[in-house]
């Protein structure tokens, strides 16, 4: 009898989710030809959960830093009668300052790292064979017809 597997899902969450991410890009890259040349990806999910530990340990760390500085902010402010608005104002700043902090926290600790580790265990084969990839002669559109074509919303 044949027997036919689910669909993979792709809602996993936890370690299951970036186990089979970290799987799927490798059989992706494994796939990918260019002319003659092939890729292979040895990236290991290790990595990847030691990477997302570290930027989760760095985020708690920050949260709590700035949980102190609006603790401290706002017991400050109220020991010395402040307005209300200059209390809520305390306590909102460290909290719009942590949200943008924390996108240059996650490329400082997260992206730039990954992004290293895929490039350093990535194998080129017959990389000679690229000098025969030749670019298209094709006229490039001037004006961005490529775009338009490319979204399927029609040319000018």
């Amino acid at each position: 009898s044949v027997r036919v597997s689910p669909k993979p899902n792709r809602n996993l969450s936890g370690n299951q989710g970036v186990w089979y991410r970290v799987v799927e890009f490798r059989h992706m890259i494994g796939c990918l030809r260019i002319g003659d040349t092939g890729f292979v990806s040895l990236a290991r999910s290790k990595y990847v959960y030691w990477r997302i530990l570290v930027f989760a340990l760095a985020m708690v760390g920050i949260g709590a830093l700035v949980g102190a500085i609006i603790v401290s902010f706002v017991m400050g402010f109220a020991r010395t009668g402040a307005e209300p608005a200059t209390i809520v104002i305390a306590a909102f700043v460290p909290v719009v300052v942590l949200v943008l902090f924390a996108g240059i926290v996650r490329t400082l600790l997260l992206d730039i790292p990954l992004l290293a580790h895929v490039c350093e265990t990535l194998e080129v084969s017959n990389a000679g064979a690229l000098e025969e990839v030749a670019q298209s002669s094709a006229a490039v559109p001037s004006y961005g017809e490529g775009t338009a074509e490319a979204l399927d919303v029609g040319g000018f």
